[in-house]
């Protein structure tokens, strides 16, 4: 062969061409080396960025969704007053100290009706903004004109705050909806937030991989203020994305730690093979003139051929040393085939990936003999190395995934990189093989925090919604349950979130053991899940086995709970043909079925829309009753079964409805405790008594006392002793002459909270009572424990005696109870002599009802008192 190359250069009369091919290979070669190198660090560059902007759009949704959800706790308030056109103070204060304690960062609330700042909260640190008016103050009145003009809720910031500090401001305009007109502005809302921990709360400088800088503003008319980080990252090279914000967007900038990595050619192992492929075809072409240097000096003496050949061959071994040495050190696994794809020279991390000790071992191998039978796709190894191996000789170099298998048997995602290499006498294949698995972790998680409830690891919301339209779209037969845990909220508050958490965990388990792996369940947030059963023939059988699965106890790290489950049910397509409005109907069910007492299920019916409209008219209708002044207070007297005096009377609250009439308290006090309204309905009763007892006063007139009684969410959502206090101070009352009744059902769910609160009303010197004894259970474990002054026996008691000899021994039980405990005792609901005698007889202490004297106005009361000539006691 070499004789036949040197005729050719002889003819082509060319004997200098082998002297520099070994300086044009070398040339041409490194220049492309260098090139495959510039590739392959590009590659690396744009996959570190891929992986930051990866990260750095899990940071936005999470810091969009943090935003959300602090400003929309303050929602209702905004939504109470376009319904209402007002709010009053104290309704205001009730659900602004709400607001506050569910988000700790939000510094106070401002309700500014036309542009002027009316009312705050608290209003403790901010009295120097009562009163401002919007017009006076040119950056903030701009902002409030901006959102006016948007017509929805901005978020503004930082501002440098009249009372100091600097703040972000959640702007909410109001608009009242005018009868067959448009929406008229009624004024705004702000939600003012202390920024540190605003941001602390959403996340953004938890992250231990990247810098990450927060502005405002989009930058597209100029660029907004830094509220986080380094407001370098947005002049250098870092990612920037855009974050949705209330009224408008904001910036996130965020790079490496410590800046991006630089990848140079020697970090290349793709410019190092080729690099050393160059040299060993430079040594090899370099040799081939030699030898043709060599065959013409054929009568050069012998001693100068002999140097030459060593010559040669020293550089020979020199030149594969090194590339050999390049081989070995490349970090990622390389080895290399020959035309029949059988492995000819691997590198140490190649055997250490795979699982081999000794070359030997490896030698011979095919990219089939390691990996797994089956590829993700489904394909088999064999027939996908074949695939690869084609596209490699198209192109020269192929870069695809792949699933690769450790001795072990275990296996490991991998990017392959396979590259031809033309030798003198073959072509070889090398492959670098660059172990991908954390990456494949790392969007594993990412894809988790997008898409799964972090606690139970069940679809969230989005996710949720995406499946049910899914599911709709086939048209077939379908369920949607929404399942709400009642007593959760007792679990997490005496035991805490992390034990309250474990319940969910453990609630979750029972749950997938109820439904078939067809089916789906999702938590939509708190202790709320929801269901879709596919098909509509089980769903009562699954359903039932739902309520079942929270019948056991719950073990909570030795702490036992006890949960049930309220469920509703709509079907598709009879039900509802939108995500939206199956939702919507199985949320109404699910409040049907607690309404009916929990632990139960309803299947959506539309009297029960019917219904919830029905009550949210009746909200309505407590609203501008409250407003309006059209609530009255009747009085029932007491009187001792003994001596037959007039002791005092308790203070009932009635509703007079302009176009109902008289409504009942069983028809509106439930609703006014689920909405809240109960506690500034409870606050104009304690008003109106202590107006009214403060009139009988002035007038000469000593009337005992009087009672009123007191709800659950008066105590738990209100400081209820601050207010009786202020109320008392401002009417010039002997504390002595008001008695506060309580039920057994505050006294069984909160026990420390009643018990607080009954020893603070002692202690300013109000009587204390509690109203409908004898209905709860395990009531006689805390009485002794409780500072009260008075028990009232239920009527429930009263009303069969004294025929029921059960009845009776039980009312004569709370009376000797009584006595013991040096307790007062009164009997509600006395309505025959026979009654009357009994309970004298017994020793209970005093009595009300029918018999004695019907609820009355406070006029009729006085009047009742002038017939008896009980009016004025000296």
């Amino acid at each position: 062969m070499t004789n036949r190359f040197n005729d050719r250069l002889r003819r082509l009369k060319c004997p200098n061409v082998l002297n520099l091919l070994p300086l044009v290979i070398l040339v041409i070669g490194s220049s492309l080396a260098i090139s495959v190198g510039q590739m392959d660090s590009k590659h690396r560059r744009d996959e570190q960025r891929a992986q930051v902007e990866l990260r750095l759009n899990a940071i936005g949704a999470q810091v969009e969704s943090s935003l959300r959800s602090a400003f929309g706790e303050a929602e209702g308030i905004a939504q109470l007053i376009s319904l209402d056109g007002r709010i009053d103070d104290g309704h205001f204060r009730a659900m602004a100290d709400q607001v506050l304690k569910s988000v700790g960062y939000i510094h106070h609330l401002v309700i500014a009706p036309d542009d002027v700042m009316t009312a705050v909260y608290p209003l403790h640190g901010n009295e120097q903004i009562l009163g401002r008016d919007y017009r006076t103050l040119g950056e903030q009145y701009a902002q409030v004109q901006r959102a006016r003009r948007l017509a929805q809720a901005t978020l503004d910031g930082p501002l440098a705050l009249l009372q100091g500090g600097r703040a972000l401001i959640y702007r909410r305009p109001i608009f009242l909806t005018q009868h067959r007109g448009m929406p008229r502005y009624w004024g705004s809302l702000a939600v003012v937030a202390d920024i540190d921990p605003l941001l602390k709360a959403t996340g953004l400088a938890d992250d231990q991989t990247l810098d990450v800088a927060l502005r405002t503003g989009d930058n597209q008319s100029a660029p907004g203020v830094v509220i986080s980080g380094d407001a370098t990252l947005f002049q250098g090279a870092a990612s920037v994305q855009a974050i949705k914000v209330p009224g408008g967007a904001w910036q996130l900038a965020g790079q490496p730690h410590g800046g991006w990595t630089t990848f140079g050619l020697l970090d290349s192992s793709l410019f190092i093979l080729c690099q050393g492929a160059v040299l060993l075809f430079g040594v090899l072409t370099h040799l081939l003139g030699r030898s043709h240097r060599t065959v013409s000096r054929r009568n050069q003496e012998l001693s100068d051929e002999i140097f030459e050949r060593v010559a040669i061959q020293a550089s020979l071994v020199q030149s594969e040393d090194r590339f050999r040495t390049l081989f070995e050190r490349s970090p990622d696994p390389v080895w290399i085939v020959d035309a029949q794809d059988h492995c000819v020279q691997a590198n140490a991390a190649a055997l250490k990936a795979f699982g081999f000790s000794d070359m030997a071992d490896f030698r011979g191998l095919t990219p089939a003999d390691v990996s797994p039978v089956l590829q993700p796709d489904g394909q088999t190894s064999a027939y996908k190395a074949m695939a690869n191996m084609r596209a490699t000789h198209a192109k020269g170099v192929h870069r695809f995934e792949w699933l690769h298998k450790h001795t072990d048997g275990s296996t490991f995602a991998a990017q392959v990189t396979l590259c031809i290499m033309q030798l003198a006498q073959e072509t070889l294949t090398y492959s670098i093989v660059r172990d991908i698995t954390q990456l494949k972790r790392a969007q594993a998680e990412l894809e988790q925090l997008a898409h799964y409830d972090a606690i139970t690891r069940l679809p969230n919301r989005p996710h949720f919604h995406l499946r049910l339209n899914q599911a709709i779209e086939q048209g077939a037969p379908l369920a949607v349950l929404i399942l709400d845990v009642d007593g959760f909220k007792t679990v997490n508050d005496t035991l805490g979130h992390p034990l309250g958490d474990r319940l969910l965990q453990q609630a979750t388990q029972r749950f997938i053991a109820s439904i078939a792996a067809s089916d789906t369940v999702a938590r939509l947030g708190g202790d709320e899940f929801a269901f879709i059963l596919l098909g509509n023939e089980r769903v009562m059988a699954v359903v039932q086995a739902l309520v079942q699965a929270l019948h056991a106890p719950f073990d909570l790290d030795g702490n036992t709970a006890l949960v049930t489950a309220s469920i509703g049910v709509a079907l598709f397509p009879e039900h509802g043909k939108s995500s939206d409005e199956l939702l919507r109907h199985a949320d109404t069910a699910m409040y049907a079925a607690k309404e009916s007492g929990r632990n139960d299920y309803r299947v959506y019916q539309a009297s029960m829309t019917r219904q919830m409209q029905a009550r949210v008219d009746l909200e309505h209708a407590l609203r501008r009753a409250l407003a309006g002044q059209e609530f009255e207070v009747w009085y029932q007297p007491k009187v001792d079964l003994f001596s037959g005096r007039v002791e005092g009377a308790e203070a009932l609250l009635r509703w007079h409805d302009p176009q109902l009439g008289l409504v009942m308290p069983g028809d509106f006090i439930p609703l006014a405790e689920r909405t809240g309204l109960i506690v500034p309905m409870g606050e104009w009763l304690l008003a109106q008594v202590c107006q009214q007892l403060q009139t009988w006063q002035a007038h000469g007139h000593r009337l005992g006392h009087i009672a009123v009684n007191v709800a659950v969410p008066q105590i738990e959502r209100s400081d209820f002793v601050a207010t009786v206090q202020q109320a008392l101070a401002r009417h010039g009352l002997n504390p002595c002459q008001l008695e506060v009744e309580v039920t057994e059902s505050l006294i069984m769910e909160s026990p420390d909270l009643a018990r607080n609160v009954l020893r603070r009303l002692q202690a300013l010197g109000v009587h204390t009572a509690v109203d409908d004894f004898g209905t709860g259970y395990s009531s006689l474990a805390y009485l002794h424990l409780l500072p009260i002054d008075h028990l009232k026996i239920d009527r429930a008691f009263i009303r069969d005696l004294p025929d029921s000899a059960a009845h009776a021994a039980i009312t004569r039980a709370i009376i000797d109870l009584g006595r013991a405990l040096e307790f007062r005792v009164t009997a509600e609901g006395i309505e025959t002599q026979e009654q009357y005698e009994f309970l004298r007889n017994a020793g209970c202490d005093s009595g009300q009802g029918y018999l004695i004297g019907r609820p009355m106005p406070a006029k009729a009361f006085e009047a009742w008192l002038v017939q008896r000539d009980e009016v004025v006691y000296p």
